[in-house]
């Protein structure tokens, strides 16, 4: 079976042990079959529209041996599951994927694993409207490339990884990401940043935002020079 992409590895070790797990927009599903041959989950369902990614799944899947425990299904999304206990949604754009973590709550998964092409915000903001706390994010670099990875679980009350507001900032940002240490997870924020200020340019509704960053920018520097 072909080795996993650093983006994918991580994906996989976020979700954890499970008995079904649902890879979503599969692709290959690379994941699904990881994730039995592995131990990961006892059972996988890998879902995919698009019929030449499927075809070679199937093709995996057969030379694999696991056909008994892995279930491929050409499908949009999770509307064709009754349950799933984990949810991995790798490669796609944040809008569609604030879409499944919604079909995720519906269809009673405890943990979903998103790694978003883009959107962040828009994940970040479906999640809370599915009932699904921020339990982790990071930022894995591949190829020179920055890929972000979010883990969620589904909980009661106020998401604790925010705070009291849970202001725009922390949204686009990233609640976690923002108070993080790690190399790569500060270079990607200094991305969001930037595109964030050349966004504001052109998107009125985003200067709010952008001078809400400066003042946050200024603050930090202020209690910097202070120390």
């Amino acid at each position: 079976m072909p080795s996993l992409s650093l983006r994918l590895q991580a994906a996989l070790e976020a979700a954890g042990p499970c008995d079904l797990l649902a890879d979503v927009c599969c692709d290959h599903a690379l994941l699904a079959l990881a994730a039995v041959e592995r131990g990961v989950a006892q059972r996988a369902v890998a879902v995919e529209l698009r019929a030449p990614p499927l075809q070679q799944a199937r093709r995996s899947l057969a030379e694999s041996g696991l056909s008994a425990r892995v279930l491929l299904l050409r499908a949009r999304g999770l509307s064709a599951l009754r349950r799933a206990e984990v949810v991995i949604v790798a490669g796609i754009g944040g809008d569609l994927a604030g879409e499944l973590l919604t079909e995720a709550a519906q269809a009673g998964a405890r943990r979903v694993v998103v790694q978003p092409n883009r959107h962040g915000r828009e994940v970040r903001l479906a999640a809370r409207g599915a009932g699904f706390h921020l339990e982790a994010e990071r930022v894995i670099e591949e190829d020179r490339r920055l890929h972000l990875l979010l883990n969620f679980a589904r909980c009661d009350g106020r998401d604790p990884a925010y705070g009291r507001a849970a202001d725009e900032l922390e949204l686009f940002l990233g609640p976690l990401l923002l108070g993080s240490e790690a190399e790569a997870d500060q270079r990607f924020v200094r991305d969001e940043e930037q595109r964030l200020r050349k966004l504001s340019a052109h998107q009125p509704e985003l200067a709010a935002l952008a001078r809400a960053l400066e003042d946050r920018r200024g603050a930090h520097r202020s209690s910097t020079e202070d120390r």
